[in-house]
Protein backbone atom coordinates (compact mmCIF):
# COMPACT_ATOMS: atom_id res chain seq x y z
CA UNK A 1 0.00 0.00 0.00
CA UNK A 2 1.06 3.58 -0.92
CA UNK A 3 0.55 6.45 1.04
CA UNK A 4 0.65 9.69 -0.66
CA UNK A 5 1.35 12.46 1.41
CA UNK A 6 1.63 16.25 0.08
CA UNK A 7 2.91 18.81 2.74
CA UNK A 8 2.24 22.93 1.23
CA UNK A 9 4.10 25.49 2.31
CA UNK A 10 1.23 27.07 4.39
CA UNK A 11 1.75 23.53 6.63
CA UNK A 12 -1.35 22.48 5.51
CA UNK A 13 -1.25 18.58 4.51
CA UNK A 14 -3.23 15.83 2.22
CA UNK A 15 -2.98 12.02 2.95
CA UNK A 16 -4.63 9.82 0.12
CA UNK A 17 -5.65 6.62 1.90
CA UNK A 18 -5.68 3.93 0.68
CA UNK A 19 -3.49 4.47 -2.35
CA UNK A 20 -3.64 1.90 -4.65
CA UNK A 21 -7.72 2.17 -4.37
CA UNK A 22 -10.45 0.13 -5.29
CA UNK A 23 -14.05 1.43 -5.09
CA UNK A 24 -13.35 4.34 -2.60
CA UNK A 25 -10.66 5.83 -0.92
CA UNK A 26 -10.16 8.81 1.38
CA UNK A 27 -8.37 12.24 1.47
CA UNK A 28 -7.09 13.43 5.64
CA UNK A 29 -6.83 16.78 5.45
CA UNK A 30 -4.63 19.03 7.98
CA UNK A 31 -5.36 22.30 6.75
CA UNK A 32 -4.84 25.93 7.62
CA UNK A 33 -7.76 27.01 10.50
CA UNK A 34 -8.51 29.60 8.06
CA UNK A 35 -9.69 27.18 5.03
CA UNK A 36 -13.44 26.57 5.07
CA UNK A 37 -13.64 25.18 1.53
CA UNK A 38 -11.81 23.57 -0.51
CA UNK A 39 -11.84 22.07 -4.44
CA UNK A 40 -11.57 18.83 -5.29
CA UNK A 41 -10.41 17.70 -8.54
CA UNK A 42 -9.86 14.26 -10.12
CA UNK A 43 -8.13 14.11 -13.47
CA UNK A 44 -7.17 11.35 -15.60
CA UNK A 45 -3.88 10.48 -17.08
CA UNK A 46 -5.19 12.55 -20.56
CA UNK A 47 -6.39 14.98 -18.54
CA UNK A 48 -9.93 14.73 -18.32
CA UNK A 49 -11.57 16.28 -15.84
CA UNK A 50 -13.80 12.99 -14.01
CA UNK A 51 -14.71 14.90 -10.68
CA UNK A 52 -14.38 18.39 -9.69
CA UNK A 53 -16.58 19.56 -6.65
CA UNK A 54 -16.05 22.06 -3.77
CA UNK A 55 -16.48 20.81 -0.28
CA UNK A 56 -16.53 22.21 2.96
CA UNK A 57 -12.79 21.55 4.26
CA UNK A 58 -13.55 18.94 6.81
CA UNK A 59 -10.33 16.37 7.99
CA UNK A 60 -11.55 13.47 6.30
CA UNK A 61 -12.96 13.19 2.95
CA UNK A 62 -14.47 10.02 1.16
CA UNK A 63 -13.93 10.27 -2.39
CA UNK A 64 -16.48 7.07 -4.14
CA UNK A 65 -13.98 5.72 -7.40
CA UNK A 66 -16.43 2.97 -8.30
CA UNK A 67 -17.36 4.62 -11.93
CA UNK A 68 -13.65 4.38 -12.52
CA UNK A 69 -11.84 2.33 -14.52
CA UNK A 70 -8.58 1.05 -13.35
CA UNK A 71 -5.07 3.24 -14.10
CA UNK A 72 -3.85 6.20 -12.63
CA UNK A 73 -5.20 9.40 -11.80
CA UNK A 74 -4.46 12.62 -10.26
CA UNK A 75 -6.35 14.22 -7.40
CA UNK A 76 -5.94 17.78 -6.57
CA UNK A 77 -7.08 19.94 -2.86
CA UNK A 78 -6.95 23.38 -3.72
CA UNK A 79 -8.06 26.49 -1.30
CA UNK A 80 -6.78 29.89 -2.15
CA UNK A 81 -3.23 29.80 -3.88
CA UNK A 82 -2.37 26.14 -2.24
CA UNK A 83 -2.87 23.16 -4.44
CA UNK A 84 -2.06 19.82 -3.01
CA UNK A 85 -1.65 17.43 -5.81
CA UNK A 86 -0.90 13.48 -6.76
CA UNK A 87 -0.79 10.26 -7.62
CA UNK A 88 -4.34 7.83 -6.99
CA UNK A 89 -4.03 4.27 -8.66
CA UNK A 90 -7.40 2.79 -9.16
CA UNK A 91 -7.64 -0.81 -9.12
CA UNK A 92 -10.47 -3.78 -9.77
Amino acid sequence: QVQVYVRGNDGGHVEVRPNPARSKTTLQMQLPSVVTEVTVELTDRSGKMRYKAVHSAEAQLELSLESLNSGIYHVCVSYGDQSHCNQLVVIE
